[in-house]
């Protein structure tokens, strides 16, 4: 979900005016520039506010072993740290997770290997329109008038027939086996994650996983060159992710921007080695469960009802005084090194029935009426680019919105 910013009309103006086309740059080539070109310039209110390597320790990290440990008072503290993390910011980070740490490194080598190719070898594999997957150089959220400073790789892991390999690069040799091995691994993480989330509003384990129907998920590597002039442009604009929860793995270099006042000010995330930082997407805001314990961490005040079960069953739940945020995020550039990360972006089924919550004063409602999370996912984007049908046939690719 991108944002709309408040760039003045002459600003805008200017943007348009640049032209229409993809500004190629592939600064990954070693092409050395010392400006960046006017599509990738932002106007004064969507410029960076805080350096790259600024760091936070406002995001929690947290241990999934002591998670797992018998010790209840402290397991009731480290769930009460991610649900005040979810509140304010949507995010945290967490080690011990068990995905192996070799794994890790050999996925962040081979990404980086592949965007240290020729152009040409990587616009093998450029996505097309329309397309589910490939290579993408200098993109902009669909709606947007100025670039992001960003290469990425995007394909859909999971269901397995929803694998088209032909946009997997074959380059550099093995990267496909280990790319099937990560993403095995951060499926089966984030359903442990997605247990925690149920855990800290006091539901049972499987309580969002049963509701999500089947977990969805798609890969994407980016990679953020260096850039002449970072001050300027993103690497990535401003938004929310559309799905339930995203596994970010980054490299140490620091990029990674969270806010919690609209984008008044921005804290960027602490690069620590072999943590994924846990970002939750818009499916959030409408949550699912079954009937919640009595002695769960907070108390009642937020209500919603959906269908989830695959039995077809009506299930109602009153949460309980938690509002986990979206992660609202941005990626900042700079000049002295470029920046990897890899998303793990999950997401329920296209039929899984949402439903909206009841909001505190001031709110607005993320959606009106009950609906399923493809219906919910159309019909914000058409609210962002002003469109007037949601048809799935006639909305944007849904690579384009992520």
């Amino acid at each position: 979900m991108a944002h709309g910013k408040s760039c003045t009309e002459s600003e805008m103006a200017r943007s348009r005016n640049r032209g229409g086309t993809v500004t190629p740059f592939l600064a990954s080539t070693g092409q050395e520039a010392t400006a960046i070109p006017p599509a990738f310039i932002r106007c004064k209110a969507e410029r960076p506010k805080a350096p790259h390597d600024h760091f936070t320790d406002a995001i929690p990290v947290v241990s999934l072993a002591g998670l797992d440990s018998g010790d209840g008072a402290a397991r009731l503290s480290r769930l009460r740290t991610i649900a005040t993390a979810l509140e304010q910011w949507g995010a945290f980070q967490v080690v011990d997770h068990g995905v192996d740490a070799a794994l890790i490194s050999t996925m962040l080598d081979l990404s980086a290997r592949f965007f240290a190719l020729p152009a040409e070898e990587k616009f093998r594999f450029e996505m097309t329109a329309g397309g589910s997957g490939g290579f993408v150089h200098s993109n902009r959220i669909f709606g947007e008038d100025v670039e992001n400073w960003r290469e990425f790789v995007s394909f859909f892991s999971f269901p397995v027939h929803s694998r088209d390999y032909a946009m997997w690069p074959s380059r550099p040799e093995g990267w496909r086996k280990v790319v099937e091995r990560y993403c095995d691994a951060t499926l089966e993480l984030a359903s442990r994650i997605m247990e925690v989330l149920s855990e800290c509003m006091g539901l049972e384990k499987g309580a969002f996983m049963e509701a999500c129907l089947q977990v969805e998920q798609k890969m994407k590597v980016n990679f953020y060159p260096k850039c002449p002039q970072p001050e300027l442009t993103l690497g990535l604009s401003r938004q929310t992710d559309p799905g339930a929860v995203t596994l970010v793995l980054q490299d140490q270099v620091g990029g990674l921007q969270l806010t919690r006042d609209g984008g008044r000010t921005w804290l960027t995330v602490r690069p620590v080695p072999g943590a994924f930082v846990v970002k939750l997407g818009d499916y959030f805001h409408v949550s699912y469960a079954t009937h919640f314990h009595t002695d769960c961490l907070h108390k009642s005040w937020v209500h919603c009802s959906g269908q989830g079960r695959t039995d077809g069953r009506l299930f109602t739940v009153f949460l309980v005084r938690i509002r986990f945020a979206a992660a609202e995020h941005q990626v900042v550039v700079n000049s002295v090194s470029g920046r990897l990360s890899v998303d793990a972006v999950h997401y329920p089924a296209k039929q899984a029935r949402v439903q909206p919550l009841n909001l505190a004063e001031g709110e607005k409602p993320l959606i009106h009426r009950p609906l399923t999370f493809q219906e919910m996912y159309l019909e914000k984007k058409a609210r962002e680019l002003g469109l007037t049908t949601t048809d799935p046939k006639s909305a944007p690719d849904q690579e384009t919105w992520a």
